[in-house]
């Protein structure tokens, strides 16, 4: 970048020095120094109205607002070169980065212990994030996520599940079994196998009113409080299968995802387990995720090259099913997450992401460019608010924000 300063500064007539110009604000966007970016693309733009860079130029800085977070200042160049702009590569760029301005991306950089975000978990004006390295609490009082002040010191173990009560937060680990945090007092209470825990591997952790369950590799558990102890169910006490991924509790009912077993079902009044398989009407017996109400369960399965999900209508004793993924989709397959949230139904997979609006339909949602590539590990949501932990970081995405830039066409 030197070499091309020095040549702009020395032979500023040159034609070469244009093209020069532009791209130092290119090379200061990628090496991080968006300011300057902005600075150097600035006088690019003043100077040059009739470069043949100009378009070019205006999405150049539109990108380095971005960056800096700078949205509506980003979205009047983004704008401006969707709607000027001759340049058919130059206007579909814009476009994308309209939609990408819906998004934010947070990483090591904002204070995340790591980017391999696995778990999240809301908590009022906070989120709780679980990484490969640790845990963090955000504040999402101000507006824009900070890491607050009051989160527990728990090192850098690797977190797989976080469930928020009243009174308590509960931990999923890998390698380190559950931890308890009082909300109040800060104390940590660590559980392991020899409470009761069936495997140190915790995949998930849900907790409904005072009860708390996880899923383990090594089967499922619940916490019995008065004695600080788990009861595990594996194999041996009747669940089909030990590899439980993930869990959800309804008042009558515990519904458990496994990795090769199909759907697992506990029924609280007769005390017994049984399970939903292939042979039962399932498409696969690889599930991934499951979500649970009072009249239907929602899977989220994979197979050797596709994925989709069920619904399993409960009060019709129905399954029905849709792939979404097929064979000729190069993403990975097994990450297929879903959630619900006032009437949406959202399903998450490592291509992108969908949302069933009551009423209205399906909608796609492409994951922003910083999230090539990478592998979807969580989802929530809040209100038109949807958190995605990613193996490249933590992305925030405003969908009502998407939907009316749609609307208004950027």
């Amino acid at each position: 970048m030197e070499a091309l300063r020095k040549a702009v500064q020395s032979f500023p007539a040159n034609p070469m020095a244009e093209k020069a110009e532009f791209h130092i604000g290119k090379l200061l966007i990628e090496l991080g120094r968006y300011e300057e970016a902005v600075s150097v693309l600035t006088d690019f733009i003043n100077s040059r109205p009739q470069s043949e860079w100009l378009d070019a130029a205006h999405l150049a800085r539109g990108v380095a607002y971005h960056e800096m977070r700078r949205h509506e200042e980003a979205l009047e160049e983004f704008n401006l070169v969707k709607s000027t702009s001759p340049d058919p590569a130059l206007v579909s760029e814009a476009s994308r980065m309209i939609d990408e301005s819906a998004w934010e991306i947070y990483t090591v950089s904002d204070g995340l212990p790591s980017n391999e975000v696995q778990a999240l978990a809301l908590d009022g004006d906070a989120l709780w994030v679980g990484t490969s390295k640790g845990l963090v609490k955000l504040d999402l009082s101000g507006g824009a996520p900070t890491v607050s002040p009051d989160t527990p010191s728990i090192g850098p173990l690797n977190v797989k599940a976080i469930a928020v009560g009243e009174r308590e937060i509960w931990i999923g680990t890998l390698n380190s079994g559950v931890l308890r945090i009082d909300k109040e007092t800060g104390r940590i209470r660590s559980y392991t196998q020899l409470e009761g825990l069936p495997s140190r591997h915790i995949t998930d952790v849900e907790i409904l009113g005072d009860e708390v369950w996880v899923a383990s590799f090594g089967g499922v558990a619940y916490l019995d409080r008065e004695a600080d102890a788990w009861v595990k169910f594996t194999t041996e006490e009747g669940l089909p299968g030990n590899d439980a991924v993930d869990i959800s509790l309804t008042p009558t009912a515990v519904w458990v995802a496994t990795s090769m077993n199909g759907l697992a079902v506990f029924d609280r009044e007769t005390k017994t387990w049984r399970s939903l398989r292939r042979e039962d009407g399932l498409p696969s017996d690889s599930i991934r995720s499951v979500v649970a109400t009072e009249n239907a369960v929602w899977l989220g399965w994979y197979r050797r090259n596709s994925n989709g999900y069920t619904k399993y209508d409960l009060l019709q004793d129905k399954l029905f099913s849709t792939t979404l993924m097929e064979e000729d989709e190069i993403a990975p397959v097994e990450d297929i997450l879903i959630a619900l949230s006032d009437g949406e139904f959202w399903v998450a997979t490592d291509a992108g992401a969908f949302v069933e609006l009551p009423g209205v339909g399906w909608d796609s949602v492409d994951y922003p460019s910083k999230f090539e590539g990478a592998r979807v590990n969580c989802m929530v949501i809040s209100g038109s608010i949807v958190w995605f932990g990613t193996s490249k970081g933590l992305g925030r995405l405003d969908y009502g924000m998407l939907k009316r830039l749609r609307e208004s066409g950027g």
